[in-house]
């Protein structure tokens, strides 16, 4: 009872100091400040905890149609601006083994890439080591679920750019070097088994679309 209220304790504090980040602090030095956080977070929770957060995400039951249909979800729950026709790409590398994705949003805020580094949600769940997982899209997975099929995630949104790895999906890495900000959003997933050759079929292109409110085809 002690370790789990020192450790709520230490979720509180790290979401504080986040919370209190001044509004005139640099995109990058957001991140940095960010990166910290969720390292702090990731010590709190010691690597056994933080091991089962990992399992929660691989044991999610993804496969590769229900991992495009997840960023086709991701890209139709975007905000995107009065003036703009919504778009979505996706292309695909010679060797089915690369994913790109590109869209018009207005780009990541800070919450956003609060949001897509969170694990304090999800908290409760791995702290024990049996029970129901949960399913795809979820508080608390959400869109880490893809790592389940993908071991990196490379993304440039805005003014934001870092990556996000199936080993620690909240800890975001972040660039060396410095880059003009992107007008939508981009990422690249490296997939952990190439894609069959014949994935995209026109019947299955279209039955993932059906769901879609603003992107349309």
């Amino acid at each position: 009872k002690n370790c789990t209220l020192s450790m709520n304790l230490r979720f509180k504090n790290a979401s504080n100091q986040l919370n209190a980040a001044n509004e005139d602090m640099e995109p990058f030095e957001y991140m940095k400040l960010l990166r910290a956080t969720r390292k702090t977070i990731q010590n709190a929770l010691g690597p056994e905890a933080y091991r089962r957060y990992i399992n929660l995400i691989n044991d999610a039951g993804m496969d590769s149609e229900r991992y495009i249909n997840e960023l086709l979800q991701n890209a139709d729950d975007c905000v995107y601006a009065d003036d703009v026709k919504p778009s979505f790409v996706l292309t695909v590398s010679d060797d089915f083994s690369k994913i790109f994705t590109r869209y018009n949003e207005i780009g990541f805020t800070r919450e956003n890439v609060r949001a897509i580094t969170s694990g304090e949600s999800t908290k409760k769940q791995i702290l024990v080591s049996d029970g129901k997982m949960p399913e795809i899209g979820e508080k608390g997975v959400g869109f880490k679920a893809v790592f389940a099929v993908a071991s990196k995630v490379y993304i440039h949104s805005g003014h934001f750019r870092f990556m996000l790895t199936d080993k620690a999906p909240t800890i975001p890495i972040l660039p060396s070097d410095e880059k003009e900000p992107f007008q939508g959003t981009r990422m690249t997933f490296e997939l952990k088994k190439p894609l069959k050759k014949d994935f995209f079929t026109e019947e299955k292109v279209l039955r993932l679309c059906l769901c879609l409110r603003k992107l349309r085809y």
